[in-house]
């Protein structure tokens, strides 16, 4: 990680933020490194879901169970 990804994630954050969607740093930084990459994040955690919304944000989807 460099300083392109902490200047990604507080851009992320301000998006969200200016949308009403608050979260953590570390959350914003989860985004901002998978969106400069362009990897889906893998995550039970609801927040990304809403991250998504106002984000390019790819989210893993599981396959569904044979």
């Amino acid at each position: 990680m460099g300083v392109e990804d902490y200047e990604a994630a507080a851009l992320a954050s301000n998006d969200c933020r200016a949308a009403g969607v608050s979260g953590s740093a570390v959350d914003f930084l989860i985004c901002a490194v998978a969106l400069r990459r362009n990897w889906p994040v893998f995550t039970m955690d609801h927040d990304f879901t809403r991250y998504a919304r106002h984000l390019p944000l790819r989210l893993h989807q599981p396959r569904p169970k044979a």
